[in-house]
Parts: C-alpha cells; structure tokens; sequence
C-alpha cells in the first residue's frame, strides 16, 4: 500500500505558530499503516507494533524450550500494544465524530454566506439602479439649467415681465374657460328649441293630415245627398 508523509514546511509553519500540526487523513492513514517507520520497532498502538508483539508471541510459544514466564510477557505485551490500539481507534472514532460536527458547522456557515451573499448581491443591484436613476436625474438638472442660463443670457426677461405674462395668459384663460361655458349653454338652448321645432312640425303635419281627410269625408256626404235627391225627384215623375 502507498503510503505519504506529513508534509514537513507544513508542520514547520504550525510549530512557529506554537500550535501542534494539524491531524490529516493522510497522516492518519500513514499511522494505521506503518506506524511511522521513522522509529524504531514502530510508534506505539501502531499496527506495526501490534504486529511485532503478535509476532514476539507465536515465536515465544513456538520455541524448543518455551519459557512460561516469557510467554505470559510476549502475552502481557501484546494485549497492552492490542488495548493501546484498541484505545487509539477510540480517539480517531472521537476525532472523527468531531470532524463531522465541524464539517456540518461548516456546511451551515457556507450555506449562510451564499445566503448573505445574495441579500448583498440583490442590495448592491438595487443600489446600482437607484445610482442609475440619481445620476440621470442630476444629469437631466444639469442639462436644464445650462438651457435655462443659455435662454437667460441670450434672452433675458425680469420677473415683472415673466409675472405680467403669466397674469395675462391666465386672463385668456378664464375668458376662454367663460366662453366655452356661455357656448355650452347657448347650445343646450338650442337643442330645447330644435326639439320644439320638430315637435311642432309633427303636429302640423298631423294636423294637415286631418284636415284633409275631413275634407275628403265631405266631399263624399255631398254626393250621397245629391243621389239621394235625384232619386226623389225621379219617383216624383
């Protein structure tokens, strides 16, 4: 298995800080593997050792003359480097655990930065635009008034005459606003009348209508006496 080092400019940097070296996966993966083989025999709870007092023990028992007394110290040895390893697993597992808090504690500062990040990106947005806007305004300001002094200096006017000019329109204005009332209810008179009108020449125009069939009534009455008497006249003879 390929094993890595720790990176030593690393630790150099952390041991000036007067911290202790950071724990890695890798160096941890380096400790479980080799025990660091810089040392003699191996690091303790290391499996290197583990294995080397496992290796003591099956020698020991092995032997042409096994020796009791040597055999229950290979044995001692070996349990202790076993519950010295077993005591190591608990501290990566411990360590582990609260690598995983962190990361989580990590996750959530992470996920808040986006957060934060977008509420500033969304107010530098609205900041540009209301920017925008200001600079238009002050832009549109400063074009008027470069117009208003251009105006003011070829074509200078004092207040009076500006004043007497505003009171004159607004004269022509109430006549107008006068005329515009008075031609309203003119027409609306001349509505009523033009509806009286029509109304008469209906009536008229019924009234004609009347009379000439009464006349028409008569005519008809006349000739019916005038038979009537000829027929008289006629039984007479």
């Amino acid at each position: 298995m390929t094993t890595k080092t720790p990176d030593a400019s690393s630790n150099h940097t952390a041991n000036e800080q007067s911290f202790p070296p950071p724990i890695t996966t890798e160096m941890l993966q380096f400790r479980l593997d080799t025990g660091n083989m810089l040392k003699s025999g191996g690091q303790r709870a290391s499996l290197t050792r583990c294995a080397e007092k496992y290796g003591t023990y099956q020698t020991t028992l092995q032997a042409t003359d096994p020796n009791p007394e040597a055999i229950e110290t290979a044995k001692d040895d070996l349990q202790r480097e076993l519950q010295l390893f077993e005591l190591e697993m608990i501290k990566l597992i411990l360590w582990e655990k609260g690598l995983e808090r962190q990361i989580q504690k990590n996750q959530e500062r992470i996920l808040q930065r986006e957060q934060d990040i977008a509420t500033l990106q969304k107010t530098v947005t609205e900041s540009s635009a209301d920017a925008h806007h200001y600079l238009q305004t002050q832009t549109c300001l400063s074009e008027y008034e470069t117009l208003a002094k251009l105006i003011n200096d070829n074509h200078a006017t004092s207040q009076e005459e500006l004043q007497s000019k505003i009171n004159s329109i607004q004269t022509e204005r109430t006549t107008v606003d006068r005329q515009i009332i008075e031609t309203e209810q003119t027409l609306r008179v001349r509505e009523a009348q033009f509806q009286l009108l029509m109304q008469y020449m209906l009536d008229l125009k019924r009234s004609l209508k009347e009379d000439e069939e009464d006349k028409a009534e008569g005519k008809q009455g006349n000739l019916m006496t005038a038979m009537e008497v000829d027929e008289s006249l006629y039984g007479d003879l």
